[in-house]
């Protein structure tokens, strides 16, 4: 077996994990390397040990997930178990059909924007209308996620992200100081607190000690730029590049590090507040969800799903503090 840092596994795997093999090695090869299709996973129903909202109430947060803008996640596919896990905490989920407006956005308090794509045969992203909608929403008191994964969705939320002092990087990036070590997968990166991933912010820390996040695994994102005052929820190292396509990640490290650019400083994830309102951005979608790929080689999940990582009591930290009760 190939020992580039595109297939490699951690050593002690097959020790430790040897029933998982076939599924990582899946994963590492697909991910990075082949065609493949994404779907939401099937799961039962969620179960929130301590929802911040009583179940059924008809007064607790609505969140809109954007699918006006022929997103790549939407609520009743690749979000729907992002959908599970919010109503299961109490919030009111629904599909946000209609273009960003003061009155589409009027009635709710959280709008999900995932993965829209870049402009083609005159479609644009999001409309200058749109976007002076979104902020001023959000200026009065309304909670933005707004999701960009690696390259080209990062280009095409580039101009919204940037009204809330956020820059994009429309990249692939690399991390060989957070790679994940079960996998050895150069783009799945993992964030800790004994790697120095992780910040001090109430997202993070949770309610209680059992809701602190400890460990955040992300699945082939880009990165970002904090350009106000925020936090990187999400740190990159010293280490960490952007590569230019998908390709690149099957460069040898030396190439890599000729054709990318430093990505040193930037996040995979950040949160602000933004007047009265906050913003929480993120450059990598799959964390926030939980998705089956499929492909000649195999099919494998990933996302909140996946052992060992605190993605699920992430995701819902980051709703309840859009939600303004942590």
């Amino acid at each position: 077996m190939s020992t580039t840092p595109l297939l490699s596994l951690h050593r002690s795997l097959a020790r430790r994990h040897i029933v998982l093999l076939p599924i990582l090695l899946a994963a590492a090869l697909c991910l990075n390397a082949c065609a493949y299709s994404q779907q939401g996973a099937t799961l039962s129903e969620l179960q929130v040990e301590n929802p911040a909202f009583p179940e059924g109430a008809t007064d607790a947060p609505l969140v809109l997930i954007d699918e006006a803008h022929k997103n790549f996640h939407t609520a009743d596919d690749r979000y729907k178990p992002f959908a599970q896990l919010l109503r299961a905490d109490g919030l009111r989920v629904q599909a946000g059909k209609e273009p960003f407006s003061a009155e589409s956005l009027g009635r709710a308090q959280i709008l999900v924007i995932a993965n829209v794509p870049p402009a083609d045969d005159g479609y644009l992203p999001f409309t200058g209308d749109e976007i002076d909608a979104v902020e001023a929403w959000v200026e009065a008191g309304g909670g933005l996620l707004l999701v960009a994964d690696h390259a080209p969705f990062g280009g095409a939320a580039a101009l919204l992200a940037e009204r809330f002092g956020v820059g994009m990087a429309d990249a692939w990036t690399i991390d060989a100081k957070r790679t994940d070590p079960e996998t050895g997968n150069i783009a799945w990166l993992r964030f800790t607190a004994a790697n120095e991933g992780l910040a001090e912010h109430p997202i993070l820390a949770g309610r209680s000690a059992e809701e602190r996040v400890s460990s955040v695994l992300t699945f082939a994102g880009q990165s970002l730029l904090l350009a106000e005052p925020g936090t990187c929820l999400l740190q990159l190292s010293e280490q960490a590049r952007d590569l230019p396509d998908r390709e690149s990640l099957r460069l040898p490290p030396e190439q890599q590090r000729a054709t990318g650019v430093s990505a040193a400083g930037r996040c995979q994830a950040v949160a602000l507040d933004y007047g009265e309102g906050r913003v929480v951005m993120s450059g990598e979608a799959a964390a926030l969800t939980a998705q089956v790929a499929s492909s000649p080689s195999g099919s494998f999940s990933f996302g909140f799903t996946t052992p060992g990582t605190d993605n699920r009591q992430f995701v819902l930290n980051l709703a309840r503090w859009l939600a303004g009760v942590l």
